[in-house]
């Protein structure tokens, strides 16, 4: 994992929310990492394979319908002054409200994680890359991306 990278791109950026990630232990990794790294991270888990798969504390279940989702989390989100969002997927539905809730907070969307290794969920040698998505990037927005709201 480029732990360097990850910072840089987060930059002063201290209080970090995670949602869904893919059905493995890459966000329990991403988590404590970011913990280690002086973050405090907050999880969201809308099932019970995101509670089996992320093991650290400080989680929260949403058991709301989507409706009710917005609204939720923006209090979720005033309430532990959330400074970025990372996501595995931003076209799920919850997702995208997601992105929304951000931007209504003053956030942009403009930085991608991309998890490049053929294994999924398992860091690669290469580690995360996180860039600016581009027009000319086919994987923009693709669900094989975590997006930072």
């Amino acid at each position: 994992m480029d732990g360097e990278l990850i910072l840089r791109r987060l930059g002063a950026r201290k209080q970090i929310l995670l949602l869904q990630g893919p059905g493995s232990l890459f966000f329990h990794r991403l988590g404590g990492f970011l913990h280690d790294a002086g973050c405090t991270v907050t999880k969201v888990h809308f099932n019970a394979g995101d509670a089996l798969f992320y093991r650290h504390g400080n989680a929260l279940a949403y058991q709301g319908q989507l409706h009710d989702w917005p609204a939720w989390l923006a209090t979720v989100m005033q309430e532990r002054g959330i400074e970025a969002v990372i996501m595995f997927g931003d076209c799920r539905h919850y997702h995208r409200r997601a992105v929304a809730v951000a931007r209504e907070q003053g956030g942009r969307r403009e930085r991608q994680l991309t998890h490049s290794s053929p294994l999924r969920g398992q860091p690669s040698r290469r580690g995360f890359d996180i860039r600016a998505p581009s027009r000319a990037d086919p994987n923009a927005g693709n669900q094989r991306n975590a997006a930072l709201a």
